[in-house]
Formats: structure tokens, sequence, C-alpha cells
């Protein structure tokens, strides 16, 4: 919620400022005051539709919407001053038709005025401030409509359940395959959406219940709860949401644990996936939790401990992590307490991403092979290194090149990150139903379970 508050203090300081300018330049017809509330109120507008209708981000606070609420604001006063005008051409015609002397009307020095007119209409200056005063639950409520909580739906499949604790309440659906038997195990995948998404159109774009059939494994679909983010953003930055048996990582595990209790659950087989935030929040589940998950799939998502406040995770999407790979490395090892184990970790990132930049595919490898380096012996000793064994260029036909880098360790493959050339930030290969997916791209969905079906618990 706090990364939702500063996007609506920044289209407001956008509208205001433009606002202001509007009335310097035109300091005839209206008064600042009134340029000023309108150009908040025509930026929160544009910020809103922008955030509601645009692509989806890592961070409840798009920054890009930035430049939609800069439209908004400009949009609206050009607006009304053009309706402003018209009335003022309106009253000058019938003054000449009427043989009437006009006054000019100056008023360079007012800052403000009880009421405006639009055309002929009269409005009270209160009415803009109340616009503005209701945005923001409107915003709240329009986010409700469009992502609703998956517990108030028919589940198209699977089935629906909910994980409480003393650390909050997350709802989640599980898929099992037409071969699942009550008492034969069973591989699981927690498989995290990313903002602005739910669990069904993170499958739709994915595809990955038609792998599951293919493979025989079970999925576990959370569901961000709308309080902790009305974009339904996992809380990445969150210091409390680094942490073992802390804040969204403890509840994720949780429903790994209240899934293990409810159906047959192979538990040296249970791997966690997730896109944008949901591949930032897989960063910190694969570091603090290595006892517990046998692999993890990064996708377009971001180092563990690449930010710890809400203004850093406005600029690590944008540039990379804020804390070096090499201590965020160690970070992580501390993380999962007495867990000593490596963790093997598939990462994927486009190159054309401008919402999470590349550059947090390179610090999120740099970061896991320090977290491994610790992991296999409890030293920093090298003895796993960012250094790719091997590296190949392949291509998908009529589609995007992509490279692919291999990292050993002990003559086994432990990293690969996968880099899709001119790929923006969507789900590489899957469906292509929605704008969360790009099907010119490799199949992750096939390429995760693939890396992971190499990968079990010892």
């Amino acid at each position: 919620m706090v990364m939702t508050v500063i996007a609506w203090a920044a289209w407001l300081i956008i509208g205001a400022v433009i606002g202001a300018i509007a009335g310097l330049i035109q300091r005839r017809n209206y008064a600042l005051v009134t340029n000023i509330l309108f150009g908040m109120l025509g930026a929160f507008v544009g910020g809103m539709s922008f955030d509601l209708f645009g692509f989806p981000t890592i961070t409840d606070f798009n920054p890009s919407s930035i430049f939609a609420a800069l439209a908004g604001a400009i949009l609206l006063l050009v607006l009304l001053h053009a309706l402003k005008r018209r009335r003022v051409v309106a009253v000058r015609e019938a003054a000449v038709t009427n043989n009437a002397v006009m006054q000019p009307d100056d008023r360079r020095e007012e800052l403000y005025e009880s009421e405006f007119t639009v055309d002929r209409r009269r409005i009270p200056i209160w009415v803009p401030v109340v616009f503005i005063l209701l945005l923001p639950i409107l915003h709240v409520v329009l986010l409700r409509v469009r992502i609703l909580d998956i517990s108030a739906i028919p589940a198209p499949f699977g089935t629906v359940s909910t994980y409480s604790s003393e650390q909050g309440t997350l709802d989640y659906l599980v898929y099992t395959p037409p071969t699942y038997q009550q008492g034969a195990q069973m591989p699981l995948l927690l498989f995290l959406h990313g903002c602005m998404q739910d669990p069904y159109q993170l499958e739709f774009a994915s595809g990955m219940r038609a792998i599951a059939d293919q493979n025989n494994f079970m999925i576990a679909y959370p569901q961000q709860n709308a309080a902790s983010s009305p974009h339904r953003c996992w809380n990445w930055y969150d210091d409390r949401n680094q942490q073992r048996d802390s804040g969204e990582p403890t509840l994720l595990f949780g429903i790994v644990n209240q899934v293990r209790q409810n159906y047959s659950v192979e538990p040296n087989r249970i791997y966690v996936a997730g896109i944008s935030s949901g591949g930032a929040m897989t960063s910190i589940l694969a570091s603090c939790y290595r006892d517990v998950f046998a692999a993890a799939f990064v996708h377009s998502g971001m180092a563990y401990d690449a930010s710890n406040s809400p203004i850093e995770a406005i600029t690590a999407p944008l540039r990379g992590s804020e804390t070096p790979p090499d201590v965020a490395g160690a970070n992580a090892y501390a993380c999962a307490g007495d867990a000593n184990q490596p963790i093997p970790v598939l990462i994927l990132h486009g190159t054309a991403d401008t919402v999470v930049v590349p550059q947090n595919a390179h610090d999120a490898l740099e970061q896991f092979a320090q977290t491994n380096d610790y992991a296999d012996d409890d030293t920093d000793n090298d003895s796993v290194i960012a250094q790719p064994a091997t590296t190949e260029t392949l291509q998908v036909a009529d589609g995007h090149t992509y490279t692919v880098e291999h990292y050993d360790y002990n003559g086994e493959r432990l990293m690969q990150r996968y880099m899709v050339d001119g790929m923006w930030h969507m789900w590489s290969g899957g469906t292509g139903i929605l704008p969360f997916s790009d099907p010119a791209a490799p199949n992750a969905s096939q390429i995760m379970w693939d890396f992971f079906s190499a990968h079990s618990q010892s």
C-alpha cells in the first residue's frame, strides 16, 4: 500500500506543477488555485487510467504513469481553457449584438476564486476538491474489480483454499493433473504471479497446466492479498519480507506446508517459480528456504536483497540491485540459517525489458553464485563462480534468438541463465492469449520443468 500512496502523491505533485505553470501563463480567465486543482485532477485521472489499463510492473508504482499523469493534466487544462475562451467569445458577441460596452476582465493578481465558469455554468471551487479526495478511493475500488479475489469467483480449474497465520492471509489455487491419486506422491510447484495479475492470468499466459499434465506434478498458485498490495504485487522490497519466518515468505511457506498436509507431495521435489514481483519473491524464497525448495526459477525478476525501501523499489528495477550482488549473496546465505546446501537456480530475462531491466538478471545470477559458494562448504572460496562453463546461442523458429549460459558445480548443472533477444516484460513462450506472454520466445514453462526435473533435495 505504501507504493500506491507514493504513486498518488507523485501524480498530484505533477498535476500541481502543471496547473501552476498554466496559471502563470494564462493569468486572465482563471485563478492560479483553480488551475492547480484541475491540474491535479487531470493528472490523477491520467495516472490512474494508465495504472489500470497500462502494462504490469514490478511494484505498485509504475514510473511510466508519470507521463500519463502529465498528459492528463495538460489535456484537462487545455479543455477547460478552451471552454473558457468559448464563453468569452460568446459574451463578446452578445455585447456587440446588444451594442453594450464590455469591460475588460483582468485578474492578474487574483489567486483564488470561490467559483468558476465553464461555458455558461458556474461551478463552486469545492467540486474539483471533492473529486480529488474521492479518486484514491475509486482507484482502489477499480483495482479490486479488475483483479478479484479467487475465493470470490467460481474456479475454472483446480481447488481454491485459504491459508492464515499471525502474519496474514492468502488465498491459493491448487491444480492436480488427471493422474493424481491420494497416497501417490507427486512433485509440487509453487507458482507466483506478478503485479496486476491473478493466478488464472498467470496460468492462461504460461500454459503450465499442460506441462503438469505431461509430467505429472501439481501446482499451487498463491494470490497476493489486496490489503497488502492493491495491485497484487508481492512486497519483495520490504525488509520484513526478506527474512525467514517473517512476512510474506512465511505465508508462502505455510501454503506449501498446508498443501503437503492435504495432498500427497513428494517432499524432496518442491519447486518455486515466479515472474516480475513473483520472480523477486522467488529469489527470496530460494535464498531463505534452501532446505525446502529443490530448485527455483526467476523469470524477469530480481536478486535477493535488491532493495530495502520503497524508493529503492522504484529505482532498482530500472537500473539493477541497490545491494551489490556479493553482499546480497552473503546475506541470502545467512537468511537460511543452518540450511547449508546450494540451490539450483534458473534465470530467464528479455533483453528489451524496460520494466525490470536485464541488469537484474545479471545481478540475480551473481547473487546466487555467491550464495551457493557459501552454501556448499560454508566458505567464500570461489568454489561456485558466476562464470559459465558453456554458452550457446539458439533461435525459436520464426521467433527470437536467445543465449543460454550453463553454470556447473561438481559435474552437475547448478545454474542456467537465458537471455531472450528483443523480448519485453512478459512470460517467455506460453499461449500468447494475454499481453502477459510472448509466443515467439522460447517456451519458459517447458524449459523450467526440464531444469527442475534434474534436481531434487538430497
